[in-house]
């Protein structure tokens, strides 16, 4: 069973957090998943070592892609599965498995391309997949047929091949959740790519940006909320659905958010400022608060007008970035400017260290300097300074 305890361990990791005062659900859901993983593993060990003779015939052509992490993880992944596709993949359907929290907004990202289809396991006796790969950072082969897809695109084929001599030759580097993200990153930067091109091993589809988030009915969602025809900037306290209590080593103090509002109010008091995310996000003295309140789609809508965005590294950075490149002042922690930074964004960090992201396996809930939440890189961002830096964006 390969890698299977380095995946119990990040099993583990993310049922602490999402059931910290649940134990038992948190057991039932890593029993059921071990007993999955046992037939699974069986099955792909057998078809891995026959790579290159052919195993079963196929009626389908359809690649199941596992994507993990969270949205803005997932909407780099679509970008890079519509590139993929269009490059090698022709006349295939790439099917997409999802964290269920994350399931009906997959559903809208995709819904304007024909050949990616939304995965919801339940239906698996229907479809045989030529392959499978997870995919968050880097692909990663789980099962595939060589014949099988080379008798409809070679290409294909010999990138699939490719990716499976990569997975072979570092597996260290495919402990997604773990110190081996460290590891990765690094390695990512040194062949000179960066997170948007990252899963795009050896540049063999040459990654842009030609993804681009789907949205309905701005008008009247902008209307709802008072926001039409009006100036506002959103700002984000937490960063994303995954991070459980909102409460991360990523996120700046709320109270420093609250000094930039005063700033900001101070200088154009006519700006409207409105807070997103998620109910468990710390409340800030906000015009408008939408915390939880709106629709996958209404999020996106008020998310892409905003002349900025102010947050985080976090999904709503990278989801800006799919919307034509709208602007985000981005407060970088311990996760790498170098790496996440897009040229549209004022990305600001203080330079107390490079990044620490995975470097340890607690570094979401421990700065190594200053031993607590509180990360010593974020902790040096003061409000002033990162009022200076989008000043241009609040003029009267």
């Amino acid at each position: 069973m390969k890698n299977y305890f380095d995946e119990v361990e990040e099993k583990v990791y993310r049922y602490r957090k999402s059931h910290p005062d649940r134990p038992y659900r948190a057991a039932s859901h890593l029993m059921l998943w071990c007993f999955k993983s046992l037939f699974r593993r069986l099955r792909v060990d057998k078809t891995i070592d026959d790579i290159k003779s052919k195993s079963v015939t196929i009626y389908n052509k359809s690649i199941l892609f596992n994507l993990n992490g969270g949205l803005g993880d997932i909407v780099i992944a679509i970008n890079f599965l519509i590139q993929l596709h269009a490059k090698y993949g022709a006349g295939f359907t790439f099917y997409i498995s999802v964290p269920s929290v994350f399931y009906d907004a997959t559903r809208v990202l995709i819904q304007k391309y024909s050949f990616l289809k939304l995965f919801d396991g339940k239906s698996g006796g229907a479809n045989v997949f030529v392959a499978e790969i997870n995919l968050c950072r880097v692909p990663q082969i789980v099962s595939v047929d060589i014949t099988a897809i080379a008798n409809e695109s070679m290409p294909l084929a010999e990138w699939a091949r490719h990716v499976y001599d990569f997975n072979k030759k570092y597996p260290e580097y495919l402990k997604s959740g773990t110190t081996g993200d460290f590891l990765l990153t690094n390695f990512t930067k040194l062949a000179g790519r960066n997170r948007l091109s990252q899963a795009d091993i050896d540049d063999l589809v040459g990654i842009k940006t030609v993804y681009e988030l789907p949205t309905d009915s701005e008008k009247s969602v902008l209307k709802k909320y008072g926001l039409d025809g009006n100036k506002y900037i959103t700002l984000q306290c937490g960063i994303g659905a995954l991070s459980g209590s909102g409460l991360s080593t990523r996120e700046w103090h709320v109270e420093k958010y609250n000094e930039l509002i005063r700033l900001i109010k101070n200088h154009n008091k006519n700006i409207i400022l409105v807070q997103i995310g998620t109910e468990n996000d710390p409340a800030m003295a906000v015009d408008i608060d939408l915390r939880g309140k709106t629709t996958f789609n209404e999020f996106l809508v008020v998310l892409k007008n905003a002349k900025l965005h102010i947050g985080g590294e976090s999904g709503c950075v990278h989801m800006r970035h799919f919307m034509g490149a709208r602007p985000s002042a981005v407060l970088f922690g311990p996760t790498f400017k170098d790496f996440y930074a897009y040229n549209e964004n004022i990305n600001i960090s203080s330079g107390v260290c490079p990044g620490c992201e995975w470097l340890h396996s607690g570094w979401r809930e421990m700065c190594i300097k200053t031993g607590k939440l509180q990360s010593a890189c974020l902790e040096k961002i003061m409000p002033e300074h990162v009022f200076e830096q989008i000043k241009q964006f609040i003029e009267k």
